[in-house]
């Protein structure tokens, strides 16, 4: 009889240690798992701010070519308006000068 309670608490202990066993390879794999996430998400991040950047890239270059084309725009309108009013400002004075009068 001692012999097979020896044998149920060595089975015991056997099965308790698989457990513990078992619970550490869950760890561990928990933690795998954990690192191969980030190690992904740090790849796409990586991948994708490149991509990204170069974007960023090509949109300021295009403002900036479009603001400069924009900028002589208004100074070609400003040269335009400025020489049309110097050209007519005596005319619309003396116009408005003979409304406000009659």
């Amino acid at each position: 009889m001692d012999a097979i309670i020896q044998d149920l608490v060595q089975i015991d202990h056997e099965c308790a240690e698989r457990v513990e066993e078992a619970k550490t390879k869950k760890f561990k794999a928990n933690d795998n798992l954990q690192q191969m996430r980030k190690d992904l998400y740090d790849s796409c991040w990586i991948k994708h701010e490149v991509k990204l950047q170069k974007i960023r890239e090509r949109l300021e270059n295009e403002v900036s070519s479009s603001a400069g084309q924009k900028a002589a725009d208004y100074e070609n309108q400003k040269i335009s308006l400025e020489k049309k009013f110097n050209e007519n400002k005596d005319a619309w004075v003396n116009d408005l000068v003979s409304r406000c009068l009659s």
